[in-house]
């Protein structure tokens, strides 16, 4: 186990091509969330005192407290700046006079191109609309209209309009504003002209309506100094309070000045100090970057897949929010808060160590958010969490995950009893009771919702759950059912590739689900060319006969290329599609490879390099060993290669010999680097092998000759 020992002293646990930005991203998120979450407060607080709401107790002022008001203040000054005299206008008392002026030209004119008898009608409308512009420009519609009138007709119009120009000028006293010309326009000139002919009519409005102008506007500076005049001159308010005094009543709606006397005479918490803000922030950036920098370096599956990690910090962040409505905002018993809930999510998602970063978290986080009795909170919450993991063993259904809430409910119990004891309160039995049975509705209650947001958080992640799995397995799926037909040499090996993976998962705790879905699928793209494969060739010449090195080592290394589109075409979870493109990882196609070499003087090893990437999860990396393990052992044993006992003479070897040196040539050239698997685990994954493949290759015992027919 040199090879071993070499490589865990020297392996890289982050990946070069990794990506860092989600971490940096997915750390600040989480600080400035846990920052939040430890800083603001929600708006219902404890004591129930907001404005608008009843106020939940009768509260008094301690001292005698005098302060100047800035409501009152506030109030008395824009009482000031809102009076009348304080609005200024400014009037333009010669435009009415210019506008009417133009008006009384503009008909003039208008009556003498009227009246020219040396103009036809078509030139006296081309005089009209080339007039020079004004208040007014005439349309062809509107010149048409005017020389459709009579003489009587058109000085009634020219009178008219002079009237009523008049007139609207009269009923506002010469000063239009906007209200003024609006109301002008649409509701006195039409009740005015209400007598005339429709044409006249209409050419009266148009003519006034053009020269109506707004002459009387607010002087916005004059104004904003008078205003500004009136709030200086209000003396501030000062509101004395007298020790005793009644602040607020039980069931008095809180009203804005209330709720600044509460401020100001101290009866309400203290708001948060620069110090203490900041002092909160570092812990948030420390806690942050702890378990961000465990997610990514320790979980390099999360690391290499930022979906998985923001999900993670997602879950987490939601917690610690509604830990903060249940403490602070609904004032809710620290041992009715269902904690445990997303702690069992991830055990069911994800594994144990991310279910266990989650109990720190959320343990240090409940203490630091409930202020009183904090290392009981965080004692509580990490041992009810702790007894939900050791307890969901079968975490794929709801029963043993209740009797996991079980034991987080008796978890809290008796942390609550020794808290009691500890504070030497007194035991009161009915409070036992009351507190028993809380404690049993919490650890149900986390149970079942961890039950129920498992599948949303792993559909959030991308993570292919237990059901899914089993229904990936049947062999009606249409690619088991191609590679069944077409390849079904790579399907026994598939199989058998299986079993060996199921064995190693369960001796180090892996998914062994996950990773017999995988070994059957893994293989498909040799159903591309089935026959170039020893798998299939059974009866068969073997094709490569034909070939040169490199084109075999390019037909053999693209079934991992085509196993990965047949994989997305059939729409296959990502997950899946990950073990069918790392199983070999960036290994090189050694038999091919070494053909090369004693053909040629110069090759390029990259040409016989499977593309990878290398196995990132432990899962991937069981995969890759069982696969290499399978294929090589049933190739040496097709060929009289495996001996029963070490040092065999023709260079046989024992089964123990091959699982050793097909783990360390992994390890030698960088395969597992990326997995998280562990020294001690790759010695289980090794024993798991050889106890399989005994099963399989055992050695016959060597029957004695019939001397007799029976």
């Amino acid at each position: 186990m040199n090879e071993i020992t070499r490589w865990w002293a020297t392996r890289r646990p982050l990946p070069p091509h990794s990506h860092w930005y989600a971490v940096i991203v997915a750390t600040i998120l989480l600080a400035l969330g846990l920052w939040g979450a430890l800083v603001v407060r929600p708006a219902l607080v404890v004591t129930q005192l907001a404005e608008g709401r009843p106020s939940s107790a009768t509260i008094q002022a301690a001292d005698d407290v005098s302060y100047v008001s800035r409501i009152l203040t506030e109030q008395r000054r824009a009482d000031a700046e809102a009076r009348p005299e304080n609005i200024i206008y400014q009037t333009d008392r010669n435009l009415p006079l210019q506008q009417q002026g133009q008006l009384e030209t503009l008909l003039r004119t208008v009556g003498n191109i009227r009246n020219d008898p040396s103009l036809n009608r078509m030139d006296k409308r081309e005089r009209l609309v080339t007039l020079p512009a004004s208040s007014l420009v005439i349309s062809d519609t509107l010149a048409e209209a005017i020389l459709s009138l009579d003489s009587n007709a058109w000085a009634s119009v020219e009178r008219q309009s002079i009237s009523l120009y008049g007139r609207a000028l009269a009923e506002y006293r010469s000063q239009i504003d906007a209200n003024a010309l609006q109301e002008l326009l649409d509701v006195r000139l039409p009740e005015w002209s209400s007598g005339l002919p429709q044409v006249q009519r209409d050419l009266v409005l148009t003519f006034v309506g053009a020269f109506l102008r707004i002459n009387h506007v607010l002087n916005e500076e004059a104004t904003a100094l008078a205003k500004e005049d009136a709030r200086a001159n209000v003396e501030p308010v000062v509101v004395t309070v007298q020790a005793g005094q009644n602040i607020v009543r039980v069931g008095e709606i809180i009203t804005p000045q209330i709720m600044e006397m509460l401020e100001q005479t101290g009866s309400l918490p203290e708001p948060n100090t620069l110090q203490r803000t900041l002092g909160l922030g570092l812990l948030a950036a420390m806690l942050s970057t702890a378990t961000v920098s465990y997610l990514s370096y320790s979980q390099i599956r999360l690391y290499r897949q930022p979906r998985q990690l923001f999900v993670v910090v997602g879950v987490i962040l939601a917690t610690v929010i509604a830990f903060r409505l249940m403490i602070s905002g609904w004032n809710m018993l620290p041992y009715a808060i269902p904690f445990a809930a997303p702690v069992l999510a991830f055990l069911i998602v994800f594994d144990s160590r991310i279910a266990l970063l989650a109990t720190v978290i959320l343990s240090v986080m409940a203490g630091l958010l409930y202020g009183e009795h904090q290392l009981a909170i965080t004692i509580m919450v990490m041992l009810g969490s702790l007894a939900g993991i050791l307890l969901a063993r079968n975490r794929e259904r709801l029963v043993p995950l209740l009797l996991a809430g079980c034991g987080i409910a008796l978890a809290i119990f008796l942390s609550q009893i020794a808290h009691i004891l500890i504070m030497n309160m007194p035991v009161q039995p009915l409070e036992l009771a009351y507190i028993a049975g809380i404690c049993f509705l919490n650890g149900v209650l986390a149970a079942v919702i961890a039950w129920g947001i498992a599948y949303l958080v792993a559909s959030l992640a991308g993570i292919v759950t237990a059901p899914q799995l089993m229904e990936l397995a049947h062999p009606s799926r249409p690619l088991l059912r191609k590679l069944m037909r077409e390849a079904p040499g790579t399907y026994y090996h598939s199989v058998s590739v299986g079993n060996l993976a199921e064995a190693a998962a369960e001796a180090v705790g892996a998914d062994a689900l996950l990773l017999r879905v995988a070994a059957y699928y893994h293989d498909i793209g040799k159903t591309i060319r089935p026959y170039f494969f020893t798998d299939n060739q059974t009866g068969r010449e073997n094709v490569h006969n034909d070939l040169d090195p490199q084109t075999s080592a390019g037909i053999i290394i693209d079934h991992v290329r085509e196993g990965v589109k047949m994989a997305r075409a059939a729409g296959l979870p990502q997950m899946i599609i990950d073990f069918i493109a790392t199983h070999h990882g960036t290994h090189v196609v050694a038999h091919f490879y070494q053909m090369a070499l004693r053909q040629e003087d110069l090759v390029n090893i990259e040409d016989f390099r499977y593309p990878g990437p290398i196995p990132f999860t432990r899962e991937q990396g069981i995969l890759m060993l069982a696969d290499s393990v399978e294929a090589t052992i049933r190739s040496k044993a097709q060929h009289g290669m495996l001996g029963a006992h070490s040092g065999e003479a023709n260079g046989r070897q024992t089964l123990d010999e091959m699982v050793a040196s097909i783990i360390e040539d992994r390890l030698r050239t960088g395969q597992l680097n990326d997995t998280p698997l562990t020294l001690h685990e790759l010695i289980l994954i090794r024993e798991a092998f050889v106890v399989t493949l005994r099963g399989i290759y055992h050695p016959r015992t060597q029957y004695a000759p019939q001397l007799v027919k029976v």
